[in-house]
């Protein structure tokens, strides 16, 4: 699936419209490792937007793709700390 005709050839500025497509079919988003400036972050701003849940796991803080989960939480996304179900 994507946003963009089937000739185009990918590049960085499709990207995030395919993300909010991906995030517009979901129920929800969990977001597991992201950098503060990735397709990651933007599909879980799109999330939000259309008001889904979004669900993040932490990562070690000294990683720079817990960046987005880390933030994610901190701004009001449930923690996801085990396996299982989402709460």
């Amino acid at each position: 699936m994507a946003s963009i005709r089937r000739a185009s050839r990918p590049n960085r500025s499709g990207s995030p419209r395919g993300t909010g497509l991906i995030a517009a079919l979901s129920r929800g988003v969990v977001v597991v490792e992201g950098a503060a400036k990735s397709g990651t972050r933007i599909t879980a701003e799109h999330a939000v937007d259309l008001g889904l849940d979004v669900f993040a796991v932490p990562g070690p803080v000294t990683s720079p793709l817990a960046e987005t989960p880390l933030g994610l939480i901190r701004d009001g996304a449930t923690m996801i700390r085990g396996h299982g179900r989402p709460p």
